[in-house]
């Protein structure tokens, strides 16, 4: 047999093992964190570091319509290269791998972390216009 996970997932707009969250539309509770796995097909964490498997009802639930799919933010995994924005800078932007130490969630915790360079350009252009929309008007 054929395990389709992978493309379960990515009919949800999902990677396979990419962590999110649900709600459901009465309750919009999201306090655990979900993933498509081929192994469980889906798995369930308090903490989205120790995985188990799951009780299959939630992807009839999906596909029902029942309940919603809340994306998290990309964030790198330790050693990934990640961009930044450097509005100051010439170029615009700056990379560093990812860590976790304190100036990386800061970052992070600031919406910062991007996946490519043309990401951090494109943010450190949109923090330029903000304020020299600001100056022109104050």
């Amino acid at each position: 047999m054929i395990n389709r996970m992978e493309d379960v997932a990515k009919m949800f707009g999902l990677n396979l093992g990419e962590a999110f969250r649900i709600a459901d539309d009465e309750n919009n509770n999201y306090s655990k964190y979900y993933r498509f796995s081929k192994k469980y097909g889906v798995e369930t964490s308090w903490d989205n570091i120790n995985w188990e498997g799951f009780n299959e009802k939630l992807l009839q639930l999906l596909m029902l319509g029942k309940v919603k799919i809340k994306k998290l933010p990309w964030k790198p995994a330790v050693y990934d290269e990640y961009y930044y924005p450097i509005p100051s800078d010439r170029d615009l932007w700056e990379s560093r791998l990812w860590i976790g130490d304190s100036y990386d969630n800061i970052r992070f915790s600031r919406g910062l972390v991007c996946k490519t360079k043309e990401e951090a350009i494109d943010m450190a252009k949109k923090m330029l216009a903000v304020v020299k929309d600001g100056k022109n008007n104050g």
